[in-house]
């Protein structure tokens, strides 16, 4: 009875120290754990603190829910592990998007979390205009907290605390938060591939209302691809936004050098990441893009040759530095008909010609590239993840080891995801074209990151998805972001565009939909860890068994996704 006395004194002291109100607590304020997507008109219940785990060098993220009324919130962060250099932590309010069609049966009409603007951006440390932040009554809104454990933290439990002020609380209030930090150290360059296409013609037609001169072109990428790396995301098609390697011949390489050498041999990231490298590079094609016979007007022979010609100076410069094997042309995207077989095969001659370990990617499967006598034209397949192990009744069943033969592997999530069509259909639920992974904004947090459980699962080395910013496809991304029957497909950024988020520069805004799929990639890296560690691929399929068991059958209860990480992790401690 005494120790039973004596715990609770210590948890009265506890309290204490960290000047918690338990009674405000209750009603205004608390916190929550990111795998939950928080919805203002919602009703809500959070924790008075929250416990982390995670590898040095990644990053990790928990929210602040507050419920109103409140007015002028602000919110700051004690981090409790030394911080080499700064930011070590970074401050976003979620913005909401209004969904008035739903993705499928699994999303829903209303406001929810998507857009992250920042307190202070961490490209021109500017303020903008996420706080503080006012509540009205009956509503909540949330506050999104990226923190980033460094490569040298000694691994051990951190304890670091919240604070939030607002004139409507009788005092400010202190919440707790711990950090388990393991032994793994997760690497500064993905070992996984990613393409994602960042398209920069249409950044900076909606940025600035109109097309922009080359030197705001090449601005606007390069934020938005340390953006995406901080995501552990690479934007693939970054050099089409450069005219020194895009338009000139010859090329002027010193040009290219001064614009993308850091993203080359190692940048730092201005929050987190140092000595980040891109993890693939696509080739342009300002000759030559178009080798089909059938079309009205397809290349000559001279633009042909000097796309050749083109190709294999780039690949050499790339092979100098080390990089040609994150070299590939995008050869074709889903190709079906025999006319676009024949340009498969017409432009896969040429890279070959112009340097046979010059990488061509397609999008397609492998049953269909043997029907079109094309599989030794094809480096890198990228079949799409329906059909790689399918549904029973919608396509051949697991055909993974149809690929075992491949020299690369990469996969892809489509609007196949979710119907393509948009709305709920209920004779669908089932069906060949729901319970996938989802970059939709109306689907769970879980369904944004298992992707890369996904990958590795199948055994995966990399993942290509078309577009990261189709904000001239969708109108205003900050209005309605529905596009190909899904709400965010192929917009995973919104544009940070000073009117709208205020400050004086242009930046990219990410998306808590980003903050998932980097959380999972970070997953399949720990993954990977525990796999050298250990020897055993097995040990570690059998800790994700709870999560993932096939394409399309995972959970979608965060705790149990939680649990499993903390298994691996207690695994890499050892």
């Amino acid at each position: 009875r005494i120790r039973k006395m004596f715990s609770f004194f210590l948890f009265l002291l506890f309290l204490l120290a960290y000047q918690i109100d338990v009674s405000v607590f209750a009603s205004s304020v608390s916190l929550a754990h990111s795998l939950v997507k928080i919805r203002p008109d919602r009703g809500f219940s959070g924790k008075e603190t929250i416990s982390m785990f995670a590898c040095r060098n990644e990053y990790e993220s928990l929210q602040v829910v507050l419920d109103g009324p409140l007015d002028n919130v602000s919110v700051s962060v004690e981090v409790p592990w030394p911080c080499p250099r700064s930011p070590c932590y970074v401050i976003y309010r979620a913005e909401y998007i209004n969904i008035t069609e739903v993705s499928d049966c699994y999303g829903d009409l209303g406001l929810w979390p998507d857009p992250l603007i920042p307190h202070t951006d961490i490209f021109y440390n500017e303020q903008r205009d996420g706080f503080p932040i006012n509540i009205p009554g009956k509503e909540n809104r949330v506050i999104w907290i990226d923190l980033f454990v460094p490569p040298a933290t000694t691994p051990g439990m951190f304890k670091g605390k919240i604070t939030v002020t607002s004139p409507s609380l009788p005092k400010p209030v202190m919440f707790p938060y711990s950090v388990t930090v393991w032994k793994g150290t997760l690497p500064a360059v993905s070992s996984f591939v990613t393409e994602f296409d960042f398209l920069s013609t249409e950044a900076v037609k909606v940025h600035y209302g109109q097309p922009g001169n080359a030197t705001v072109m090449l601005l606007l990428t390069q934020l938005y691809l340390q953006a995406a790396m901080m995501n552990r995301i690479t934007l693939g098609n970054f050099l089409s936004s450069d005219e020194a390697i895009h338009s000139s011949h010859p090329i002027d390489w010193k040009s290219v050098e001064k614009h993308w050498e850091p993203f080359l041999s190692g940048i730092n990231l201005p929050f987190g990441l140092q000595e980040s490298v891109v993890t693939s590079i696509g080739v342009p094609t300002p000759f030559c893009h178009d080798f089909s016979t059938a079309e009205a007007q397809p290349c000559n022979e001279t633009q042909k040759c000097q796309q050749v010609y083109y190709w294999r100076e780039v690949y050499e410069y790339f092979h100098k530095k080390g990089l040609s094997s994150r070299l590939y042309d995008y050869t074709f995207d889903e190709p079906h008909s025999q006319q676009e077989w024949q340009s498969v095969r017409n432009r896969a001659s040429y890279v070959r010609e112009a340097n046979s370990n010059l990488r061509t990617v397609v999008t397609t499967e492998m049953d269909k590239a043997l029907w079109a006598g094309v599989v030794d034209l094809i480096d890198v397949f990228v079949p799409v993840i329906n059909f790689v192990d399918a549904k029973p009744g919608c396509y051949a069943q697991n055909q993974r080891q149809s690929y075992n033969s491949c020299k690369y592997l990469w996969w892809y999530q489509s609007c196949m995801s979710d119907g393509c069509d948009g709305g709920c259909h209920p004779n669908r639920t089932g069906h060949c074209l729901t319970d996938w992974p989802s970059y939709m904004i109306d689907h769970s947090a879980i369904k944004n990151r298992v992707m890369s459980w996904m990958s590795y699962l199948y055994d995966m080395q990399g993942e290509l998805y078309w577009g990261t910013n189709a904000f001239d496809k969708v109108g205003d991304a900050w209005q309605n972001s529905f596009l190909a029957g899904g709400n965010g497909d192929g917009t995973l950024f919104y544009p940070g565009i000073p009117t709208k988020i205020g400050g004086m520069s242009h930046i990219p805004i990410e998306s808590i939909r980003m903050k998932q799929i980097r959380d999972g990639l970070e997953d399949m890296e720990m993954f990977r860890l525990l796999e050298k560690q250990s020897g055993s691929r097995e040990a570690v399929l059998e800790l994700m068994k709870p999560v993932v068991q096939r394409a399309f059958q995972f959970t979608d209860n965060p705790d149990v996704m939680l649990a499993a990480r903390q298994a691996i992790g207690a695994k890499l401690m050892g």
